[in-house]
């Protein structure tokens, strides 16, 4: 069962990632000449799994047992 704060912060985080990401793929897709936005959507798929990796990541490393210690830090381990 997911724990609520390890859960919350990864949730955060993920967030920050995806609105970081977010208007450079906009950006990208604006086509100067004409009045339209033609988005990538492999770079939206790309942004997905880093976006989902970072949550993992970030919920691993806030994990803690009961005396505090970290049982995990992150998808690393380093």
């Amino acid at each position: 069962m997911l724990e609520s704060k390890p859960a919350i912060e990864a949730v955060k985080e993920a967030l920050r990632v995806t609105l970081m990401a977010i208007i450079p793929i906009i950006l990208m897709g604006i086509d100067p000449q004409g009045k339209v936005i033609n988005i990538d959507w492999f770079l939206v798929q790309f942004t997905a799994i880093v976006v989902l990796l970072r949550f993992v990541d970030s919920w691993l490393h806030n994990r803690t047992d009961e005396d505090g210690w970290l049982k995990r830090k992150g998808l690393t381990g380093f």
